[in-house]
C-alpha cells in the first residue's frame, strides 16, 4: 500500500497549484468576522475544502514539537509517528506536510516548536499541487522574532542516536532559518533462511542460512538553509542543502547449511553518498483573480557501493559501482478564479534524471538512463457552500534512453474528486486518479550481477511503467469530544511489476517483469476521544483489506484484518502513553510474497517544562529483534525467510529537547477562524 501511494505521488511530481491551494500557501491562519457568528475552533471544523484543527493549550504544552503535535491531537484517519517522523493516513497514503502553504519535510515538522502552531489545515481530497496525494496537513504559524531547536534522541539497547539543531529569524516580510541533523546506528539485523532451488536439468538444492554475526553501521548528515520573503503580491522561497550519507561498514557472517556439507558465507559492503541540492518557487498574486507561479529544483549526487561475497570452496564475487547522477526539474502554473468562484488552472513541468553507473569487479559494464519527463494539465474547481470539487485531465510524455536505445511512453492521467460537508462536524470526500508510474533505476536496468556461486540478478531494459486507478471514499463525523473516520480504498496495477525466478542448468536468475495486475481493496475505521477535561486520549483503528495478483506467472489473493490501539494520559507537566498494533499476515507485492508481522507495542513518558522536553519510550519490550515471517514459491525457488529487525525490537530510547523563543512579539492565544467561507486567493501575514 505504501508502495502505491508513493508511486502516484511521484507520477505527479511537480504540478503546481490550485486556487484552493493558494489559500494553503498564503494566510490561511488570518481571522475572519461573519455578521451573525464568530467561531473559535477548540477541535475540529468541518469546511468545503479543509477540516480546520486547532490544538488546545494543554495539547500544545506537552508536545515538544508540531509533529509530536500532530500526535497528541489523535486525529482520527491519520497515523502519526513521531520516533518514525512519518505521518500517513490508515491505508498507507503520503500526507503532503506544508508549513504556512509551503511544502515541508517531515524533519522540519519535527523542527517546529508546538507553541508556535495556532492551527493545522487538513485536505483530505487535495488539489492543484497537491492533486494525487492522500492528504494534506498545512501548519499554520504566526510568529516574528526567533527560535532556537535543540535535541538529542539516544537508542540504548538498539543503539543509535539523532541529533538536531535550527535556528530561525523572522524580520518583517523575511525569514531565515538554519537547521542540521545528524544520524548514526549499529544495526544487528539479520536474516534465516531455508530455500529450495530446482535448476533447469531437474536437480534441485536446498540452503539454510545460520547467522554466526551481523553487525551494519550507519550515518547521515544533513544541513539545510531556507529562506522566505513574503509581499503583499509575491512569495519567494529558496532552500539549499547538503546531504550526506555512509554505510563504513555492513558485514554478516553465517553458516550455510546445503545436503553434503556446512560453508561459511561471510558478505561484506560498504557505501557513501554525497548530494548537493537547491530548491526554489516564486508565486505572483495578479490583478483580476489571477496568480502565476514557478518552481525549480536541482540535485547532484555522487555514490559508491562495494560488496564482497566469499564462501567456503567457492570464487568469491565482487562489486564496485561509481555513480554520478543529477536531477533537474521545473514547472510553471498559471490559474485563474471566475466570479462565479469557477478556478481554472492550468500547469506544466518537465523533469530530467541523468544516471551513470561504472561496475567493475566480477562484471564490469558501464549504465547510463537517462529520464525526460514532460506533464501538461488542465484542472477545473470550484468551492462554495458546502461543497467543493476538482477535475484534472492532461498527458504524460515518459522519453527514456538507457544503453543507447529509445523508449517512449506517452499515457493519459486523470485526477478527481470532491469534498461535501452539511454540517461543520460531518463531511464526505472523494479522491480518484488515473495515472502512470514513473522509472525507477533499479526496475529499469541492463545490468546482471551474480548474487552467490549460482544466484544472480538480471535486468529488464524493457520494463514498462505501472498504470495504477485508485479511489478513495472517506466519512468523517465529530460528536462531542469524539471523532469517526471511515474510508473505503479500490486501486489497481494495470501491467504490474512482479519478481520472476527462472533457471538454467547451474544459474538461478532473478528478473522483474510486467505481468498481469494486482488489485487491492481496503475499508478503515478509526475513532478517537478524549475525556476527563482531555487528559484521557483514546484512538481505536479497524482495518480490513482484500489484495489480488492476477496474472500468467503468479495468480493468488489474500484476506487480511488487522487493528491498532492508543491510549494518552496528559497530567501537569506529565504524559503517558501507550500503542498496540495486532499482529497480521498480508500479501505483499514487491516479489510478491506473504508476510507475517507480530503484534507492536510501544509505550512512551514524558516532561514538558518551560521550553524543556524529556521523553523515554520504550518498544516491543518482549522480544530483541522483531520477527517478520515471509513465504513464497515461486517455481525454481521456494522461499521460507524469517526477518530479524534489530530497530523495530526491544528498544529504550531517550530524548532531551530544548526550544528558546526570542524576540516574539504575537500572542499565541487560540485563533478566531471562519469556518465557511473560503477565499480562493488571501495575501500573506
Amino acid at each position: 500500500m505504501r508502495t502505491f501511494l508513493i508511486l502516484v505521488a511521484f507520477a505527479f511530481m511537480g504540478l503546481s497549484v490550485s486556487a484552493q491551494d493558494v489559500s494553503i500557501q498564503c494566510d490561511s491562519v488570518m481571522t475572519d468576522t461573519l455578521p451573525e457568528m464568530i467561531v473559535t475552533a477548540k477541535g475540529q471544523i468541518e469546511t468545503a475544502n479543509k477540516a480546520i484543527l486547532v490544538p488546545t493549550a494543554s495539547l500544545r504544552k506537552h508536545a515538544a514539537n508540531a509533529l509530536d503535535l500532530t500526535e497528541l491531537m489523535n486525529v482520527a484517519g491519520l497515523v502519526v509517528s513521531p520516533q518514525d517522523k512519518s505521518v500517513t493516513t490508515h491505508s498507507g497514503g503520503e500526507v503532503v506536510l506544508c508549513i504556512n502553504g509551503v511544502a515541508a519535510r517531515v524533519e522540519d515538522v519535527a523542527m517546529l516548536q508546538a507553541q508556535d502552531v495556532a492551527s493545522v489545515e487538513y485536505l483530505r481530497a487535495p488539489s492543484g499541487k497537491w492533486t494525487g496525494k492522500a492528504a494534506v496537513l498545512n501548519y499554520v504559524v504566526r510568529n516574528s522574532g526567533g527560535n532556537v531547536y535543540l535535541s538529542a534522541d539516544e537508542g540504548f539497547i538498539f543503539q543509535r542516536g539523532e541529533y538536531v539543531a535550527a535556528v530561525d529569524y523572522t524580520r518583517g516580510k523575511t525569514k531565515l532559518r538554519l537547521a542540521a541533523m545528524s544520524n548514526w546506528d549499529r544495526n544487528h539485523s539479520y536474516v534465516e533462511e531455508s530455500g529450495l532451488y530446482t535448476f533447469a536439468d531437474g536437480h534441485q538444492l536446498t540452503r539454510y542460512y545460520s547467522p554466526d554475526h551481523a553487525l551494519a553501521r550507519h550515518h547521515s548528515e544533513d544541513v539545510r538553509f531556507e529562506l522566505t520573503n513574503k509581499g503583499d503580491a509575491h512569495r519567494f522561497n529558496l532552500a539549499l542543502g547538503l546531504d550526506a550519507a555512509t554505510v563504513p561498514a555492513q558485514d554478516m557472517k553465517t553458516a550455510v547449511i546445503y545436503p553434503a556439507d556446512t560453508t561459511t558465507m561471510h558478505r561484506h559492503s560498504d557505501s557513501k553518498a554525497l548530494s548537493p541540492n537547491i530548491s526554489l518557487e516564486y508565486t505572483k498574486w495578479l490583478p483580476a483573480s489571477q496568480t502565476i507561479q514557478f518552481v525549480a529544483s536541482g540535485s547532484y549526487g555522487h555514490n559508491t557501493y562495494h560488496s564482497l561475497y566469499e564462501e567456503t570452496g567457492q570464487c568469491a564475487v565482487t562489486s564496485h559501482v561509481k555513480e554520478d547522477n543529477f536531477a533537474l526539474a521545473g514547472q510553471g502554473l498559471y490559474f485563474k478564479t471566475f466570479a462565479n468562484q469557477l478556478m481554472l488552472m492550468l500547469t506544466a513541468g518537465h523533469t530530467l534524471t541523468n544516471y551513470k553507473d561504472h561496475y567493475s569487479g566480477t562484471s564490469t559494464g558501464y549504465q547510463h538512463l537517462v529520464t525526460n519527463v514532460t506533464t501538461a494539465m488542465l484542472q477545473l474547481s470550484r468551492s462554495a457552500g458546502s461543497v467543493s470539487w476538482y477535475a484534472t485531465a492532461g498527458v504524460s510524455n515518459s522519453a527514456v534512453s538507457l544503453g543507447g536505445k529509445h523508449y517512449n511512453y506517452c499515457s493519459p492521467i486523470a485526477y478527481y474528486g470532491g469534498n461535501y460537508v452539511p454540517r461543520q462536524d460531518l463531511s464526505l470526500s472523494l479522491n480518484g486518479v488515473l495515472t502512470h508510474t514513473l522509472f525507477d533505476p533499479s526496475n529499469k536496468n541492463s545490468m546482471t550481477l551474480p548474487v552467490s556461486f549460482f544466484e544472480a540478478t538480471q535486468g529488464n531494459p524493457d520494463i514498462e511503467p505501472l498504470q495504477v486507478l485508485s479511489n478513495t471514499l472517506s466519512l468523517s463525523k465529530q460528536w462531542g469530544k469524539h471523532s469517526l473516520a471511515v474510508s473505503y480504498m479500490s486501486y489497481i496495477y494495470f501491467n504490474n511489476i512482479v519478481h520472476q525466478y527462472y533457471a538454467d542448468p547451474s544459474v538461478i536468475y532473478d528478473k522483474k517483469l510486467n505481468d498481469g495486475n494486482f488489485y487491492g481493496n481496503m475499508l478503515s475505521a478509526s475513532w478517537s476521544f478524549s475525556a476527563l477535561s482531555d487528559r484521557l486520549r483514546v484512538g481505536l483503528t479497524g482495518i480490513g483489506e482484500y489484495n489480488a495478483v492476477r496474472g500468467d506467472v503468479y495468480d493468488l489473493s489474500r484476506t487480511i484484518v488487522r487493528g491498532r490501539a492508543g491510549v494518552t494520559w496528559l497530567q501537569g507537566d506529565f504524559k503517558f502513553g501507550a500503542n498496540f498494533g495486532t499482529p497480521s499476515t498480508q500479501l505483499d507485492i514487491r516479489e510478491p510474497f506473504l508476510v507475517h508481522d507480530p503484534m507492536k507495542l510501544d509505550f512512551l513518558a514524558g516532561w514538558n517544562h518551560n521550553g524543556w522536553s524529556v521523553e523515554l519510550r520504550l518498544n516491543n519490550p518482549f522480544c530483541r529483534y522483531y520477527k517478520s515471517h515471509e513465504w513464497m514459491d515461486y517455481g525454481c525457488y521456494n522461499m521460507d525467510r524469517w526477518r530479524m529487525n534489530e530497530s523495530a525490537g526491544r528498544n529504550v530510547s531517550l530524548k532531551v529537547t530544548y526550544a528558546l523563543n526570542f524576540g516574539k512579539k504575537t500572542d499565541r492565544s487560540d485563533v478566531q477562524i471562519n469556518p465557511v467561507i473560503n477565499s480562493a486567493i488571501m495575501k500573506s501575514l
